[in-house]
């Protein structure tokens, strides 16, 4: 326990969405937390970092995760009124169709929560995009209360309340020690009595011996629109079938364009943020069908990396923090593509953890004492609740 018998203590590493959203939740509760990040909440590198992500509640037949992200929203409209910053803009979100059953069972799903939700046919798809060709889909589902979420903004919220709920933040690189089930910081052995690992894609770093998976790059298109393809009057978007999303211009940056196909291996730390031509041409020709009026539009870019959501980990060694309660807590269990084995697994060296150097502890982590560590496979804010 902390020097404080009676109060219990973290030290969540990694302040991403996940991380910054336990330290808050658990500074909140009263305990004793210090949250460890090498760079600053939001940054580039972080899958959490990024203008936007989407809010939205269709998870298939997955009632779970569509009820965790329902409450997340509650959760972000309450972090806006603490923090005084708009952080969850009201687009709604509309997931184009040509019969996908999945589209049909979150319809489903939603209905049968009590969650907004419509079908939309093919004329009400084209009343809602300044341009939009509809001629191959069957219609729509429309979430009228999902939108667009200002993904860095949001994080950096996160660890202003926790800080002002008592937590410290730290920025300084965290590694567990020989037998995993403590934390140094900076070389610093920190004692307390939870250890969270919430480093998303660079857990396999960390932790080679228990996270066998490959980080992939996702590259994302901004386009140069006029303001008619503006959010929220513009509604997030995804093509299910076509594996591809987006939103409408956010704070002057772009009409956005994403491939959900998995790309190629990435280490964010030395990677190229240029986007690889493949997904310039994939991004620019279902842009140039979908909405016919930005097929000439210029582009601009960004790209981040991606942690495979769904890891095997022997549960006899790890066990993974509740996180029915922190807003869009971000595992995600439905891909827009399926997964290539390639991007799956394998020994690709991915990116440093968020508080973690190079060096490595290859040591499989388990319980020692009162000590506990938790891992947290979480990629970023877009996995459960977004986009």
């Amino acid at each position: 326990m902390s020097s404080a018998a009676s109060v219990a203590s973290a030290v969540v590493v990694g302040a991403g969405v996940f991380g910054a959203s336990i330290a808050d939740h658990l500074a909140g509760a009263g305990w004793d937390v210090e949250l460890v990040e090498q760079y600053q909440p939001g940054h580039v590198r972080q899958s959490s970092g990024g203008a936007s992500r989407l809010i939205r509640y269709s998870h298939g037949p997955d009632a779970v995760h569509s009820a965790m992200a329902w409450r997340s929203r509650d959760m972000w409209h309450e972090l806006e009124r603490d923090s005084g910053e708009d952080l969850l803009i009201p687009s709604g979100v509309v997931w184009f169709t040509t019969g996908s059953e999945w589209v049909a069972d979150s319809a489903r799903t939603l209905a049968d929560l009590g969650i907004p939700a419509r079908i939309l046919d093919p004329a009400e798809v084209s009343r809602l995009f300044p341009s939009i060709e509809t001629g191959d889909l069957v219609g729509a589902l429309h979430e009228p209360d999902a939108g667009v979420l200002k993904a860095a903004n949001a994080v950096r919220a996160l660890v202003a309340r926790a800080q002002r709920r008592g937590a410290r933040l730290t920025l300084a690189e965290a590694l567990p020690t020989e037998d995993g089930g403590g934390v140094t910081i900076d070389g610093e052995l920190r004692q307390a009595d939870i250890v969270v690992w919430a480093c998303g894609p660079w857990l396999p770093e960390v932790f080679p011996d228990l996270v066998d998976v490959a980080v992939t790059k996702q590259d994302v298109l901004f386009y140069g629109v006029d303001a008619s393809w503006s959010a929220p009057a513009v509604p997030g978007w995804v093509d299910y079938e076509a594996a591809m999303y987006g939103c409408g211009d956010l704070d002057g940056l772009g009409f956005k364009a994403s491939s959900d196909v998995d790309g190629e291996p990435f280490d964010p730390d030395t990677g190229s943020r240029l986007p690889s031509p493949v997904n310039i041409d994939r991004c620019r020709a279902y842009v140039g069908h979908r909405f016919p009026a930005l097929a000439d539009a210029f582009s601009l870019s960004r790209s981040k990396a991606r942690l495979p959501a769904i890891v095997s980990v022997p549960p006899s060694t790890v066990t993974s923090s509740d996180s029915a309660s922190i807003p869009a807590a971000s595992h995600r269990t439905t891909r827009l593509a399926p997964r290539s084995n390639t991007s799956t697994r394998g020994s690709q060296a991915p990116e440093r953890p968020l508080g973690a150097s190079k060096r490595r502890s290859r040591s499989r982590t388990r319980s020692k004492g009162s000590n506990r560590t938790r891992l947290l496979m979480s990629s970023s804010m877009c996995e459960m609740s977004t986009l």
